[in-house]
């Protein structure tokens, strides 16, 4: 099962590189695929944590990195090649969109050190995904210029998803 959730991984890497070729523009190519792609495995890290359909393989926490890998890249093009390495440009072009984004990746980051076994404490931390989720979403919502369909679809799918993991942890608890 692993090998599969690597294949995925390295098939998404590979169609990136495919795409990334035939681009004629580089820099906003790879904004859209890496913010994409880190949505998509998002969403299926946060699937797979309300069901669990594997009990072998941690497949939340698979596609939670798969995840911050793109995250990070997403975050490395708008910082590098938009901002020019400068924090004080990230911190005056804050706006709604940037923040949403902003948030959504610190709260990721923050997850992915709870994986392990040094952030062990941070465990509780795991459960903002659902914010983390919705950020992503809007971040996503808002950087279209006009939205529409798709970035409608995303934005739902990331409140129908949260309340799904709110009811079914509402079911638990009584």
């Amino acid at each position: 099962m692993k090998i599969i959730l690597y294949l995925i991984f390295i098939l998404s890497i590979i169609y990136c590189v495919f795409e990334l070729k035939q681009s004629f523009d580089f820099v906003k190519d790879i904004y859209f695929l890496s913010g994409v792609f880190s949505l998509i495995f998002l969403f299926l890290s946060l699937f797979f944590a309300i069901f669990r359909l594997v009990k072998k393989v941690n497949l939340a926490k698979f596609f939670g990195f798969f995840s911050v890998f793109y995250a990070i890249c997403h975050f490395l093009n708008y910082f590098v090649f938009e901002k020019n390495l400068s924090i004080l440009r990230v911190y005056d072009d804050l706006t709604l969109r940037q923040l949403s984004g902003l948030i959504a990746l610190v709260i990721m980051l923050l997850m992915l050190i709870s994986s392990f076994k040094f952030g062990s404490k941070l465990a509780i931390l795991r459960k903002l995904g659902f914010v983390a989720l919705i950020m992503a979403s809007l971040h996503y919502f808002l950087a279209a210029k006009s939205p529409n369909i798709p970035q409608f679809s995303v934005l739902f799918l990331a409140f129908l998803i949260s309340l799904v993991y709110l009811i079914k942890r509402l079911k638990f608890k009584n």
